[in-house]
């Protein structure tokens, strides 16, 4: 809603694009916003965004790699990614 794209899950992986999207996007997140970032451009370059259902299972061992911190970078970089937007 943010960023004016319809998805249900912008984080959710995974992500198939063309090789002409991925040069024309210049993708710069180096973080957890790399996901978002490839969503946005696309919707922004008026790319056809599709999700499909996937059946997730639940994890047999190990544990997670996010962390708490991780929310605060996410937050910022929407806080960015806002700002430098392109006004519709």
């Amino acid at each position: 809603i943010f960023f004016g794209v319809e998805t249900k899950d912008i984080n959710a992986t995974p992500k198939v694009f063309s090789r002409e999207y991925y040069n024309k996007a210049s993708l710069v997140s180096k973080d957890w916003f790399i996901d978002a970032e490839m969503v946005i451009r696309a919707s922004h370059l008026n790319y056809k965004i599709s999700e499909l259902e996937i059946e997730y299972f639940q994890r047999l061992k190990g544990k997670s790699a996010v962390k708490f911190s991780h929310l605060f970078q996410f937050l910022k970089n929407m806080i960015v990614w806002y700002l430098k937007r392109p006004k519709k």
